[in-house]
């Protein structure tokens, strides 16, 4: 039927898009340099996946060859894990594992972008008409923070978080609409807790679904009782079998704020209790019948739960990075890009225009919807999506990467008022004059406030500590590291930001890496670097019992390790050439000594002193000349690459 081949024709274009995205890393003008991926934690989340198809071991991860000598635990969970084994395990058995994952990861991001297409015309579908699912789709895929979610050779969880955040707004919409249905409540609650278990972070948009749904109980009343009973029931339930999952029963009452933990369950099991209460009250009593009741059982109930939360979990409320080293904050967690303010740099200044001009003319366009809007469930729809935009709005001001939920549900309301703008006067003027027309119109509202911040961006000076470094792949020095079989890894102190690439792409460990959970590696790493005498810098270096310190010629890093002061420190020592005895300088092959600088610890012997034979490598097997000719393309040299 027609409907039917409309449906598989918007699949084909989702998934279009997604090869677009793709074709777009091969011939070099993603972010991501062709064979390479997006940043350093990227590379961390391979070795991650990598380890677990090698040992097997879901419970009790390997530590992290971070952190050297000692080891870090990750705070990621497993179903991102699962789901990079889900794409790399077939494509194994025709071009070997390590391939395999590399290729995966390239194009997993792209394939979860076809995927929310596809999710946000469904979640939209019961509140946009049908033109309108199809401009949402539009405007979403102009969405400047959403796109960098889901660039090729991103391999993270951001990017499902997103798909999953669609998903439950489609759901509660369907809650907030329709009538009760103990499926739809059941769904809410799989697919909110599958979202806190891939990171604790969804857990403010299940707040704010669960409060829209209280809201319209204490205002309404209706079926909302049972609605948010079941929901909140289903969410418990999942959560309490992701626990199960995730940890060993040994692990079970480990508090830990940063993944899924008994915190985040119990926190949900007060909740569902509350409307089991609410529920046993309504059936046996009148006093939640009048809206003031409701109301005063919402506050006792909602402060009891918070002051449970308080008691039992002091640190609750400082956030997933309650446990963080309150050192590391000043020198490297205060200047990560993503937490920084919306509003804090010219750096952002075409992201904050469009969140925030898409978020002003979304917020006059709702005060207007919601007083003309007819049907009082359509209402209960747009005011949830209100509440959730004010909120990631005002959230995302305060850090930017926020902005990504707050630019899907923005692409929801604006979606609805440029289907209104279209069908204004739709009948006047020839064709032509229509199509121009409309065309130029869904152009201004899907590039509009992105440009004129562009166009204002070019005149104002921002504030930029340090000119932009040139971007240098790690991938020939990976390779030079790895070129003779050592008889243990190498530890080896490096920038923060390519900690990561030398885990993935060598057998050895790294001292400091772009992880919160590594605050002794990140602070001793910034002592050595830092320090104003070689013998603090030797003290920690023999405590660690490093073997090589690999530096770049040219790093940004280089403004944390050196004293903004001009003082003399052992990386600027470095950098001149003038090292103590403890140290010698390896001479690297022309075409890395442009770019890196590395020393070795003369205790041990030099990483190239080694006899020994270059490691074979597992040729691809030609078991078929696409696959193998697509591995080649994402990776090239795939085998010099892969220890």
């Amino acid at each position: 039927d027609k409907e039917g081949i409309n449906r598989s024709v918007f699949f084909i274009f989702c998934f279009c898009i997604a090869l677009a995205f793709v074709l777009a890393y091969l011939f070099g003008v993603m972010s991501a340099p062709r064979g390479d991926l997006v940043d350093s934690v990227c590379f961390v989340r391979l070795t991650r996946t990598t380890a677990l198809y090698e040992t097997g071991n879901w419970y009790h991860p390997a530590p992290m060859k971070t952190n050297t000598p000692y080891g870090d635990i990750s705070h990621w969970t497993r179903p991102f894990d699962v789901l990079l084994l889900l794409g790399a395990v077939p494509l194994s058995k025709l071009i070997g594992f390590h391939e395999a994952l590399f290729v995966w990861g390239v194009v997993i991001t792209p394939i979860l972008l076809a995927l929310t297409l596809i999710a946000l015309n469904w979640a939209t579908r019961v509140i946009l008409s049908k033109d309108g699912t199809f401009l949402v789709i539009l405007l979403f895929l102009s969405q400047t923070v959403l796109l960098s979610y889901f660039q090729p050779a991103r391999p993270d969880h951001h990017g499902l978080l997103v798909l999953l955040f669609v998903l439950l707004i489609g759901l509660v919409l369907r809650l907030s609409i329709k009538p009760f249905k103990p499926s739809v409540c059941s769904a809410a609650g799989a697919v909110a807790a599958l979202s806190v278990w891939v990171s604790v972070e969804s857990i403010v948009p299940v707040y704010l679904s669960l409060g829209v749904l209280a809201l319209l109980w204490v205002f309404q009343k209706g079926d909302f009782l049972k609605k948010s009973r079941h929901f909140t029931l289903s969410l418990f339930a999942f959560s309490g079998i992701a626990l199960l999952l995730e940890r060993p029963f040994s692990d079970m009452k480990t508090i830990e704020f940063d993944r899924l933990s008994i915190v985040y369950v119990c926190l949900l099991g007060l909740i569902a209790l509350f409307w089991v209460v609410a529920s046993s009250i309504s059936r046996q009593t009148p006093l939640l019948r009048p809206r003031p009741g409701r109301i005063v059982y919402g506050v006792v109930g909602g402060a009891f739960i918070a002051l449970v939360m308080g008691l039992v979990f002091p640190a609750f409320y400082k956030g997933p990075m309650a446990d963080v080293d309150p050192r590391i904050i000043p020198i490297w967690l205060s200047k990560i890009n993503e937490i920084q303010s919306l509003i804090s740099s010219a750096e952002f200044l075409s992201t904050s225009l469009q969140v925030i001009g898409s978020a002003v003319v979304s917020f006059l366009f709702l005060l207007c919807l919601l007083r003309r809007s007819e049907k009082q469930a359509h209402r209960n729809g747009w005011i949830y999506l209100s509440v959730s935009a004010a909120a990631f709005v005002l959230i995302a001001i305060l850090q930017v990467r926020w902005a990504v939920y707050a630019q899907t549900i923005l692409s929801i309301i604006l979606a609805e008022l440029l289907y209104r703008v279209l069908q204004w006067r739709r009948d006047q003027g020839n064709k032509l004059i229509r199509a121009l027309r409309n065309g130029l119109v869904t152009l201004v509202f899907a590039f509009g406030f992105l440009y004129t911040g562009i166009l204002v961006k070019t005149f104002v000076k921002g504030d930029q500590p340090h000119k932009k470094s040139r971007e240098v792949s790690l991938i020939p020095m990976c390779e030079y590291l790895s070129e003779p079989e050592q008889d243990r890894p190498l530890r080896i102190l490096t920038h923060l930001n390519d900690a990561g690439e030398i885990l993935y792409r060598t057998p050895h460990e790294v001292l400091g890496s772009n992880y919160h959970r590594n605050g002794p590696g990140i602070m001793d790493s910034y002592a050595i670097l830092t320090a104003q005498t070689d013998a603090r810098a030797f003290e920690l270096i023999r405590q660690r019992r490093l073997d090589i310190i690999l530096i770049r010629s040219d790093s940004k890093e280089k403004f944390y390790n050196a004293a903004p002061d001009g003082d003399s420190t052992f990386y600027r020592r470095l950098q001149a050439d003038s090292f103590p005895d403890g140290l010698r300088k390896v001479q690297l092959p022309k075409n890395l000594a442009t770019d890196f600088i590395m020393f070795e610890v003369t205790r041990n012997s030099s990483p190239k002193s080694q006899a020994s034979s270059p490691k074979s490598q597992a040729s691809i097997p030609p078991d078929t000349i696409v696959v193998r000719f697509w591995a080649r393309l994402c990776n090239q040299s795939i085998s010099a690459r892969f220890p």
